[in-house]
């Protein structure tokens, strides 16, 4: 009987063990497939002539090691049909696999893209926005009522220390002089809050004259 013979055949090879998969479960089943479509090929051709009569039908499954066997007796057109379908998940698993590899290469390329534009952002600078000063000493940045504000220490202007220095407002899209203030060689602002107060300290240096004032200014709810 065909069925028996090739059954005979099946359950000692077993086929082979699948090779470890990479891209996904399917693709590790390529070469057991490939190994049945030799063995049931060469058994047809031996059986074609046979005309066995249907014997039973074909199952196939995984023994507890993973190999690929076939369960039960078949016949010669039940053999034709799993060639058939055996063959088209070869080209299915294929066809799968070459698609995996392209995304691969593609995100790759970008990624190797996306390294080279960091890189050379990282070197450039771009001013958002040019703020005129008179040898700027520090900034301060603080937040209030909502609001973030920077404070400008203005040291020297070329000539004198008795200048103004300056409080900047963000207004959305760029920082707004919101408050200028008289001080003598400013190389500080620092901001704190007080028993429900807001305050401001200046420091002033005086220059040439160091026997300058520095001053504390109060936040009334609409300036220091």
């Amino acid at each position: 009987c065909v069925c028996m013979c090739v059954r005979g055949v099946l359950d000692h090879t077993s086929f082979i063990d699948s090779a470890p998969g990479k891209m996904a479960a399917a693709t590790g089943n390529i070469l057991m497939q490939t190994i049945a479509v030799a063995v049931l090929t060469s058994m047809l051709v031996v059986s074609a002539s046979a005309q066995s009569p249907p014997c039973g039908t074909a199952k196939v499954g995984a023994d507890g090691e993973g190999h690929l066997v076939l369960r039960d007796c078949f016949n010669v057109t039940t053999l034709g049909n799993l060639l058939g379908t055996i063959r088209q998940q070869e080209i299915e698993n294929r066809q799968q696999g070459e698609v995996i590899q392209h995304m691969n290469s593609t995100i790759q390329q970008q990624q190797t893209i996306i390294q080279q534009l960091k890189a050379v952002a990282c070197h450039v600078n771009i001013p958002s926005q040019p703020i005129p000063t008179q040898g700027a000493y520090s900034w301060t940045y603080f937040s209030l009522d909502g609001n973030s504000y920077l404070a400008l220490a203005n040291e020297y202007n070329g000539s004198s220390n008795d200048i103004n220095s300056a409080i900047y407002r963000w207004t959305g899209s760029a920082f707004a002089v919101f408050q200028s203030i008289p001080t003598h060689g400013a190389t500080d602002w620092e901001w704190f809050s007080q028993d429900g107060n807001d305050y401001l300290v200046l420091a002033n240096s005086g220059g040439a004259n160091s026997d300058v004032d520095s001053a504390l200014y109060q936040w009334n709810g609409c300036h220091f």
